[in-house]
């Protein structure tokens, strides 16, 4: 009798022995997982991070440009007020002058008539 307890008791020992094997083996490779998925988070860090200073940069280009392009436009529209300004002033010379000599011109021409 003391044999069969034996065996028994052999039996459930190795069950329990493969069960913390088993077990053991599960935490295993539950960690490799785990320790290759925190070794991606130092790289995707680095490239998440990156991601935001690259989107950074284009805006902070983005408004330079934009900027920029308003003070030429800026710097153009002047520059062609300017040269509108300065059109009229010539036109209105010009015209001015033709209609000063036109009326000169028509004066003498103009017969002086006796009453």
């Amino acid at each position: 009798m003391d044999l069969v307890r034996d065996r028994r008791r052999a039996v459930i020992l190795n069950r329990d022995i493969a069960d913390v094997r088993s077990s053991r083996e599960r935490t295993r490779k539950a960690l490799d997982a785990t320790v290759r998925r925190v070794a991606q988070i130092a790289p995707l860090s680095f490239w998440a991070t990156r991601e935001r200073e690259a989107a950074s940069e284009n805006r902070k280009a983005t408004g330079a440009t934009n900027e920029w392009m308003h003070r030429i436009i800026d710097t153009f529209g002047r520059k062609l007020d300017t040269a509108i300004d300065s059109i009229k002033k010539v036109g209105t010379q010009v015209l001015s002058s033709n209609v000063e000599e036109m009326a000169d011109k028509a004066l003498f021409r103009m017969s002086v008539a006796s009453p």
